[in-house]
């Protein structure tokens, strides 16, 4: 099985910390940021690596963005495009209106990055 660097997830919450579970469960290295790093301990404890800022989190060539809302996803990809990021695949399971969603895939291909939309409701 050919394996990529480490998997980065923004935003461990009940669904981030679960997605981060599952692929360390099938052997894949994740690294994990929250805005409250006190989020990130459960996924930390499953065997994740609990990166301080976006700026580390931007290094993976996948990131998996689960977060609350349209300001979040917004205020998380520009830190991530300041940061740096290039290339790579960015796959976002939060749930935003699709002008939204248009808007973030913009930015990203912008970037240099494949953008997948990808929600899931956790509730």
């Amino acid at each position: 099985m050919h394996k990529l660097d480490a998997i980065g997830i923004a935003g461990t919450g009940r669904m981030g910390t679960a997605v981060a579970k599952r692929l360390i469960e099938n052997g894949h290295s994740v690294k994990v940021w929250n805005r409250s790093p006190e989020k990130t301990a459960d996924a930390e404890r499953s065997g994740a690596t609990v990166c301080d800022s976006l700026e580390e989190l931007s290094q993976c060539s996948t990131i998996i963005l689960s977060l609350t809302d349209a300001k979040a996803v917004f205020a998380v990809t520009s830190e991530l495009i300041d940061a740096g990021v290039r290339g790579g695949l960015i796959i976002d399971m939060s749930t935003l209106l699709p002008s939204d969603e248009a808007m973030v895939e913009a930015e990203m291909a912008a970037a240099g990055c494949q953008y997948v939309d990808c929600p899931v409701g956790g509730t």
